[in-house]
């Protein structure tokens, strides 16, 4: 059996042995104030601690990178890297040469070609002189046989004019000196065609075939040393740069980064279900590794990414497809803080 004992105050509290006593109301809820207001101090750090910390598990994280959205340099083949011809923060122009590249390979087909070239050329043009002075030769022996053959016709014409000759021997000595005379025109026309012939051979003979392929294989191999030489892609300031002079690199290897942009932006990646809600202008909080926070917006349209970036996937994470969203930020990035790649968390409201 239950025993319940209840005192008179319970009953009445105005009542005490018969006699009415009345409470100031004010002061009692003066009384109730105070102690609710010692009770907001006292755990008003907790709470204040509490939302804090837990604001961070109703708003929507991110993973995200500090980048200028660089453009990457890569070697066009394999060699050497001799010379770099610039510096991290250096301002560039398209088409301004980073950095001396050599291919030994190609360096040693361009100086082949260029052996057989002119190995081509000094052998063709030693055989067309030794044929010339040859022709020259011809021409010089039917001109004095020439010069004596009229000699002798004009010494027996005399003769003939004083009937000491016959009209026999005349005739011989003439056909003599008119063969000498064919025989200096046919070295002349030799020579002639000889040097038509030449000009013919330079234009469409066999070696000028071999010559001009070489030319053109060696213009082609010139033509792609020039190409693998790396060029900045576009005008804007050194980013990095991923090699040392020396290096052997292979093709696609990654050389330079070149961005065009000043200020950097926070790429976010957003799991798709937060779509609606990554509106242009829609702001966030950037969480920096230091601790420090800064104030930023969404700067553009939300793109698709088909993989994280290295420094934000885990194992077997890279081909997860993510959003990419791109925020601006509402303050300037301190220079210590503007690291190509920087990990960073992004906090949407």
């Amino acid at each position: 059996m239950k025993v319940t004992f209840t005192p008179p105050k319970k009953q009445d509290a105005t009542s005490e042995q018969g006699i009415r006593v009345l409470y100031a109301p004010a002061k009692r809820m003066a009384f109730k104030v105070r102690w609710y207001l010692i009770l907001i101090l006292a755990f008003s750090p907790v709470i204040i601690l509490l939302w804090y910390l837990g604001r961070e598990w109703w708003l929507t994280q991110a993973p995200a990178i500090i980048t200028t959205e660089p453009q990457l340099v890569v070697a066009n083949g394999d060699g050497f890297i001799r010379n770099i011809y610039m510096t991290p923060g250096q301002p560039v122009s398209q088409g301004d040469v980073l950095m001396q590249f050599e291919s030994p390979t190609l360096n040693v087909n361009i100086e082949a070609r260029k052996a057989r070239l002119k190995a081509i050329v000094l052998n063709k043009q030693l055989d067309e002189l030794e044929i010339l002075r040859i022709l020259d030769g011809q021409i010089s022996i039917a001109e004095r046989g020439s010069r004596e053959q009229e000699a002798i016709y004009k010494e027996y014409a005399n003769y003939r004019q004083q009937k000491l000759v016959s009209s026999a021997e005349y005739a011989s000595v003439l056909l003599s000196w008119t063969q000498s005379l064919i025989a200096l025109q046919k070295a002349k026309v030799d020579k002639t065609q000889h040097i038509l012939q030449v000009k013919e051979d330079h234009l469409t003979g066999p070696l000028a075939s071999a010559r001009h392929s070489l030319e053109q294989e060696l213009t082609e191999m010139e033509t792609m040393a020039m190409q693998q030489q790396p060029v900045a892609p576009t005008r804007g300031k050194v980013s990095d740069v991923l090699v040392q002079a020396g290096d052997w690199v292979f093709s696609g290897a990654p050389l330079a980064l070149i961005s065009k942009r000043e200020d950097p932006l926070v790429l976010a990646y957003v799991q798709p279900k937060y779509l609606s809600s990554m509106e242009t202008g829609h702001r966030a909080i950037v969480k920096l590794p230091s601790g420090e926070r800064l104030a930023a917006r969404v700067a553009r349209p939300v793109e698709l990414a088909d993989k994280l970036p290295a420094q934000l996937a885990a194992p077997f994470e890279g081909e997860k497809a993510t959003l990419k969203v791109a925020l601006s930020l509402d303050d300037k990035l301190p220079l210590s803080l503007q690291v190509e790649g920087l990990p960073v968390t992004v906090l949407f409201d």
